[in-house]
């Protein structure tokens, strides 16, 4: 009895052992003579060959491996080789991995002899749909690629709905292939059908005025139908700010003498949003910056926008009132009013501004026009006494932002040019012009790294520098420009030059270490600039986080002798 239980005692270990064998079966393939698309799709057809096929055995994979010659050259056939061969296969196995070795010549491929494209029904005289024949993705003399052929018809329909022709369709679709000659014709017609139209537009109920959203509409009812000018209404909803999500949708089954209503369907933000953000350094001390941000204050859009900044050397509050322009997608205008105290190593400043502003967008770049009125008392040290100063200020500037993302972007620029000044004759006790530049860019590459670069170049024009007012002279150092001195530590300068350049490591997850050189100086002439540039170094963590950037750096400031090692604490988006 015990005999017979060892029996079979060892079968089932037997069976275990063969079941398990049979069921790690691993068959994978290797190509040579293919690169590119037609690679990948051979590779993918013989993936989806061992998938369907159950479970692997070593006679299931000796047929696949035999199938495999048939099923390489039938997936690349859709790329022009229809004359391909097979000139050497091979299946080795190493226990269970099993590999099936393909060289293939996939000989000449067939190029498109002919292209017949016709443009049928009530668009066939339409200019910009014809303009489209011009630059398709197919032409005599290449390849013939049969997902360039699909692009050739998306981009014809895609031309047609453009133009209000929302129901067009391809009527005629052939290729004509002759292997004999080896001759490949395409013939396609695009029907366009009926044109279409928009009708009204609606939008659901809402805190604001119906009258004030019709200004985001770029197109006029009884205006060729496009999805286009939807997708940008959807767009320019979405970016406002008022809104949490937004819908925009035509109704075709409601459509009347080929005019089509438009159903906008919005969720309203929350009213208010409240901004923080906060850092610590050993030398520039705490750090807070908060703010509110009314989205909305009437039905006609207007905004109001606070907010307060301390620091040890910087306390000031802003207020913004932002009323939507004629086109509120792009354009508004601001009354803004500011006070300042602002405190740098060097000098002591109070500043009262009011002013108006125009901002406006011109595709990538915000162009920003405003005219203050500024009363500032300042004094530059203690050996000299406070002056008053008032200036009607006009000031230009432009940004440039592009950003993959707001928080935890991987590629990211911001660009600002500026230009400003005042003329003693014009309500203001001084005379100058100044000119100013700054970028800061992040990059990632090769998945775990970053590099951050920042500069910033700025130039004044004045007679007599000792009258240039406190708020409007250079300063630099400090966590934002040149780590390792006091925040504008450095100055205060008629000109600024400053660089940065920062090489982040990924660490784990969206943790990051970081090594930088700053280098720069605020300063009143150009004799001896570059020995008296002062340059700071150190290193650093960056943690990613879903609410900003939160950085821990450690930096050196190398000109300064004695200088203690400073540590500074910051939170807040990366441009």
């Amino acid at each position: 009895m015990i005999k017979q239980c060892r029996f079979y005692f060892i079968g089932i270990l037997l069976l275990i052992a063969c079941t398990s064998s049979l069921a790690s079966q691993n068959l994978e393939f290797d190509i040579t003579g293919l690169t590119d698309d037609p690679l990948k799709n051979a590779l993918k057809h013989l993936q989806i060959l061992v998938k369907t096929a159950g479970t692997l055995t070593p006679t299931l994979i000796n047929q696949l491996y035999q199938a495999g010659p048939q099923e390489v050259q039938e997936s690349i056939k859709p790329f022009g080789f229809f004359k391909s061969t097979i000139t050497h296969k091979q299946l080795t196995h190493e226990g269970n991995n099993w590999v099936a070795h393909y060289t293939i010549n996939p000989s000449e491929p067939l190029r498109i002899t002919n292209i017949n494209i016709k443009i049928a029904g009530p668009g066939n005289q339409n200019l910009k749909i014809n303009k489209t024949l011009v630059h398709l993705p197919i032409a005599p003399g290449q390849i013939f690629n049969v997902p360039d052929y699909n692009k050739t018809k998306n981009k014809l329909l895609d031309s047609a709905e453009r133009q209000g022709y929302i129901k067009a369709k391809i009527s005629n679709d052939k290729i004509l292939i002759d292997l004999s000659a080896y001759t490949c014709i395409i013939d396609l017609t695009l029907d366009t059908g009926t044109r279409y139209y928009f009708g009204p537009t609606f939008f659901n109920p809402n805190p604001l005025s119906d009258k004030f959203l019709q200004r985001y509409v770029s197109y006029q009812q009884g205006e060729p139908f496009s999805s286009q000018k939807l997708l940008n209404l959807q767009t320019a909803l979405s970016d406002s700010g008022y809104f949490e999500s937004v819908g925009v949708e035509p109704q075709i089954e409601q459509t009347k003498i080929y005019q089509v209503p438009i159903k906008v369907t919005v969720t309203p933000n929350k009213r208010r949003r409240y901004q923080f953000g906060l850092g610590y350094g050993t030398i520039t001390g705490p750090r807070i910056t908060t703010g509110i941000l009314w989205r909305w204050v009437n039905s006609s859009g207007d905004k109001i926008n606070v907010n307060v900044n301390w620091s040890k050397v910087n306390q000031n509050v802003s207020a913004q009132y932002i009323i939507p322009a004629h086109n509120p997608a792009t354009d508004q205008y601001a009354l803004n009013a500011a006070i300042y105290d602002l405190n740098p190593q060097h000098g002591h400043a109070l500043v009262r501004k009011i002013g108006v502003s125009y901002i406006s967008q011109i595709e990538r770049w915000q162009r920003n026009l405003s005219l203050s009125y500024v009363w500032e008392t300042f004094k530059i040290d203690s050996d000299t006494g406070t002056q008053e100063a008032r200036m009607v200020l006009p000031n230009l500037t432009y940004t440039w932002l592009s950003t993959d993302k707001f928080f935890n972007l991987k590629h990211g620029a911001r660009v600002t040019f500026a230009l400003e000044g005042a003329y003693k004759n014009l309500a203001s006790t001084v005379s100058f012009i100044q000119g100013q530049a700054q970028f800061k860019t992040v990059q990632s590459f090769w998945q775990n790294n970053r590099i951050v670069l920042r500069g910033n170049l700025g130039y004044t024009i004045i007679d007599d520098s000792n009258k240039l007012p406190l708020s409007e002279r250079f300063y630099t150092g400090g966590p934002m420009s040149i780590r390792g001195y006091n925040e504008q530590g450095i100055g205060p300068g008629r000109y600024i030059t400053v660089g940065s350049v920062e090489y982040q490591r990924r660490v784990i997850g969206n943790w990051y270490g970081a090594v930088f050189y700053d280098v720069g100086n605020a300063f009143n002439d150009f004799t001896d600039y570059t020995s008296n540039l002062k340059r700071g170094t150190g290193v650093g963590i960056v943690w990613l986080s879903p609410i900003g950037d939160v950085s821990l750096y450690v930096a050196k400031a190398l000109n300064k002798k004695g200088q203690p090692i400073s540590v500074d604490i910051s939170l807040g988006p990366e441009l």
